[in-house]
């Protein structure tokens, strides 16, 4: 799924993603890489340390170019495809899709506070059923006291959302971290 999402954009669109650290055009073949629910892919090798030493850093810099695309639509906090989406909005470098156009408009309204990053997250395993989970499954966020959670399926979303400290209370989250993520296929 995430292969498509990054294929679609880098090698059919016209507006192509750069790599948030140098700067050059993304091409297929390059490594991807996850942080907090964001996509992003790196032109070289050499790239790899600076990205992973502050992804945070990097990747929340202002620009019109884009550099990596969210996995979730930021306003319903669910996973959303770009072929499902029904909108989209560039906002500081990253791509943004949304379940509807009523989403998009509450992200242009509040797009500062939506788009900021937690500083830990409970990253590779499911907040409700503990269960590992690679970022680019998880269907859902929540964000809790500064901290991203993650789900593996709709009905843990929903347990959690009925009583969040059951949960957050029992996982113990780490400071926010990239991951590598499937390259395009």
């Amino acid at each position: 799924m995430i292969s498509t999402l990054i294929a679609s954009f880098v090698l059919n669109s016209a507006v192509p993603m750069i790599c948030p650290v140098a700067g050059d055009e993304i091409h297929d073949g390059a490594q991807h890489y996850v942080f907090n629910g964001l996509m992003t892919a790196i032109c070289c090798a050499g790239c790899e340390v600076p990205l992973k030493a502050d992804p945070a850093k990097v990747l929340s810099k202002k620009r019109d170019a884009l550099v990596a695309y969210s996995l979730f639509d930021p306003v319903s906090q669910l996973r959303v495809t770009e072929k499902k989406s029904k909108a989209f909005a560039d906002y500081n470098g990253v791509r943004y899709f949304f379940e509807s156009e009523e989403n998009k408009a509450t992200f242009g309204k509040s797009a500062a506070k939506l788009t900021v990053f937690p500083a830990k997250e409970v990253a590779g395993k499911c907040a409700v059923r503990g269960e590992k989970i690679a970022m680019e499954d998880a269907v859902a966020f929540r964000d809790v006291n500064n901290i991203r959670y993650y789900f593996c399926c709709a009905g843990c979303v929903s347990k959690f959302d009925k009583e969040p400290a059951t949960y957050t209370s029992k996982l113990q989250p780490a400071k926010a971290v990239l991951l590598k993520a499937k390259a395009i296929e």
